[in-house]
């Protein structure tokens, strides 16, 4: 079952929602200029269909996270007949991912030479070169390259933290004929 298209309302509430997951419903309406009613049909809607979801974005540094790395990864041209494993590469790779709970985010993707990238999340270097050596102990007969950015979470160079409450303008421009 899926959701109908989104209107002008659903955006406005869904930017409201990026910049504060706990507006309630009530506040919401005012801010937009509905009904408390309408908000609650319209996000309950959006949440069923999977369109919304929550979580907490951390100030990483201050639950001990020092360190934040893009890593990427290029596999060698013919991985799939090189496995000797029984288990298929897709589960391999799931698998590898359920037990690296600092691996934040995963994809496949191409560019700048490689085919996967993924974010991690870590305490200090030592934990950082942990994953780093897991990388290579799984993975590392397979992989043409294996490069990461690190950046320092404490780091004056940080100039906008990781959260989504700047991309509503975006948001706003991308969806500007469903806003009117």
């Amino acid at each position: 079952m899926g959701m109908k298209k989104l209107n002008r309302i659903d955006y406005m509430i869904v930017m409201e929602l990026v910049k504060n997951a706990k507006i309630s419903d009530r506040v919401l309406a005012k801010k937009i200029g509905v009904s408390q009613p309408t908000v609650t049909r319209r996000r309950t809607a959006m949440e069923k269909s999977g369109l919304l979801k929550y979580t907490a974005l951390l100030d990483y540094p201050k639950f001990g996270f020092e360190l934040m790395a893009l890593n990427f990864f290029q596999f060698k041209s013919r991985l799939a007949e090189s496995l000797g494993d029984k288990r298929p590469f897709e589960k391999r790779v799931q698998e590898f991912i359920a037990s690296h709970p600092h691996l934040i985010f995963v994809a496949s993707g191409r560019g700048l030479g490689m085919t996967r990238m993924g974010i991690t999340i870590h305490r200090n270097y030592a934990d950082y070169e942990a994953f780093a050596n897991a990388v290579d102990n799984e993975w590392g007969m397979y992989l043409a390259r294996f490069e990461s950015f690190i950046i320092s979470l404490r780091s004056k160079g940080l100039l906008r933290f990781f959260d989504f409450t700047h991309l509503t303008k975006h948001m706003m421009e991308v969806h500007a004929e469903q806003m009117a």
